[in-house]
């Protein structure tokens, strides 16, 4: 059964398929053909054969008359599984038949070992070989302007998924929870589970840290969506947790908005912040990082 992380990846090429036709001029070098997208249901080719062919997605890129001019089968894939590279080549056999126009397989993964595992090319016997177009960490871009996540939202999502683990991540994961954001003014329950996503797996000094960020004056959260799924606005005033805690998470998002902001950040100012146990003093030097014109200017408090 498809996990959430699986199902949540496939809506976001579900709500923004142009997103796919990007990427394939991305990974293929050539412009896709000019045309509208339709998106076909995803049990579309499960019609046409064994009910294990269901893909994830499938678009049709049209003309004006309604001719199929390119399908896209997309497949989001989390793991290695031998069983798809026997049937992803079916796919796109499949759809070229069904609609009699060039196919292909997109796979995206947010794991390099899988994308370089789906890029073998499938030898489908003699010299015929099947290579699916594969969208991996080194395709994604890393999202981290604020005005790029609210206008392509799931785009900033994809990204925080996919560099969550690369280094200084706060960027990147303030950028996809606020394409989640974005997203709440048309689905409040789908940008829910674009923040989840974004935020699963995040260690909780992490977690605190991106809290704390979405709390600065230059991105405070302010819809109903915030307060309900985040709890920024409204946790305000509550206790967060153990003191301990917060006071690391707020000495790692003094870092943090420093590092985004471009600072090359000196060791013993690091290790002062992070030395610092008094709460009020490190709201303080928090709000300042967001305008400060050298990260030194961040302790002084004359």
């Amino acid at each position: 059964m498809p996990s959430l992380d699986h199902e949540a990846l496939v809506d976001l090429f579900r709500h923004r398929p142009s997103m796919a036709l990007s990427f394939l001029a991305e990974v293929l070098g050539d412009e896709p053909p000019r045309g509208r997208v339709v998106q076909v249901a995803d049990s579309d080719l499960s019609q046409l054969a064994p009910p294990e062919y269901h893909a994830d997605l499938v678009l049709r890129l049209e003309d004006d008359d309604g001719r199929c001019l390119l399908a896209v089968v997309v497949e989001v894939q989390l793991a290695k599984k031998e069983r798809k590279r026997w049937v992803w080549p079916a796919y796109a056999g499949i759809a070229r038949s069904q609609w009699e126009c060039p196919a292909l397989v997109l796979v995206i993964t947010p794991d390099r070992g899988v994308a370089d595992w789906a890029a073998e090319p499938i030898r489908l016997g003699g010299a015929s070989v099947f290579r699916p177009v594969v969208v991996g960490p080194d395709v994604v871009p890393r999202i981290s302007a604020p005005d790029v996540a609210r206008v392509a939202p799931e785009l900033a999502v994809l990204s925080a998924v996919v560099h969550r683990d690369a280094p200084d991540p706060g960027p990147v994961l303030l950028a996809g929870a606020l394409g989640a954001q974005a997203v709440a003014a048309v689905d409040d329950e789908r940008a829910a589970v674009y923040y989840d996503l974004v935020t699963r797996g995040l260690s909780g000094d992490a977690a605190r840290a991106l809290e704390r960020l979405m709390g600065l004056e230059n991105y405070r959260f302010q819809s109903d969506f915030a307060l309900k799924y985040i709890g920024v606005g409204k946790a305000e005033g509550k206790a967060e947790g153990k003191a301990e805690g917060r006071v690391e998470g707020q000495a790692e998002a003094i870092l943090t908005v420093l590092e985004a902001r471009g600072f090359a950040i000196p060791a013993p100012l690091a290790e002062r912040v992070r030395d610092c146990t008094d709460p009020e003093q490190l709201d303080r030097w928090l709000r300042r990082a967001a305008t400060v014109s050298s990260p030194e200017q961040v302790l002084d408090d004359a």
